[in-house]
């Protein structure tokens, strides 16, 4: 089964956001929180640190899992997010965002439920 781990990373009361590129075969132009597949003997945590460093540049302190969960795609996959802590507190919420993403934004919870999102990103907004 194919694992994704993924962080909620907030500055300022909004939460980071990463849209994929529309070019993609799957969920092209859908936004998304930062992270991705997990690698073979790679635990949630380590998986979720190296994932926002690839993509944001931002360190990623995981503070607490908040959605560990089984999706029915063309295939059972595994979903999971954390919360936590970064090194962007104390900035402008500036990041930098590598080619496997064509933009970024921080919106509020009410503004992220408009966007076009994965479909876990639905759940996790739904229940805030």
């Amino acid at each position: 089964m194919k694992q994704y781990i993924y962080a909620l990373i907030t500055h300022k009361d909004r939460i980071l956001m990463l849209q994929r590129p529309q070019h993609k075969r799957t969920n092209a132009g859908c936004w998304n929180l930062a992270g991705g597949k997990i690698e073979e003997g790679e635990s949630d945590a380590n998986c979720v640190q190296r994932e926002v460093s690839e993509e944001t540049g931002l360190l990623f302190q995981p503070r607490k899992k908040i959605l560990d969960r089984i999706y029915q795609a063309t295939e059972p996959i595994r979903v999971a997010v954390f919360e936590g802590d970064t090194d962007i507190q104390d900035s402008d919420g500036k990041i930098r965002i590598r080619l496997e993403h064509e933009a970024y934004g921080w919106f509020t919870f009410d503004q992220a439920r408009e966007l076009e999102v994965m479909p876990y990103i639905k759940d996790l907004l739904e229940s805030r």
